[in-house]
């Protein structure tokens, strides 16, 4: 049954890209209270963005790509739009 979305494989998976989206918010978060209106904090969240898209990609790439309809396909498209629009107060200012 490898379309059984209760494997541990997909359950881990989702717990990793949602540890990603938080970790990107809380420390894009910090860079603008740290550096309030200064291009450096523009700076971090714009890098912080792209690593954490890489990992997202990376995982969704990580020995089957998991469908969108599955535990982990959902988990990581759903980490990556709230990674994106998460940079977007960063970077509008």
């Amino acid at each position: 049954m490898t379309s059984d979305f209760h494997t541990r494989h997909d359950w881990r998976t989702l717990a990793i890209a949602l540890t990603i989206w938080t970790g990107h918010f809380i420390v894009a978060w910090l860079a603008s209270i740290i550096f309030p209106d200064q291009p450096i904090a523009r700076w971090i969240a714009a890098a912080l963005t792209v690593l954490c898209l890489a990992a997202l990609y990376l995982l969704w790439s990580r020995k089957a790509r998991p469908p969108l309809r599955s535990v982990a396909g959902l988990g990581i498209a759903l980490s990556a739009v709230g990674v994106a629009y998460g940079t977007l107060p960063a970077v509008i200012g």
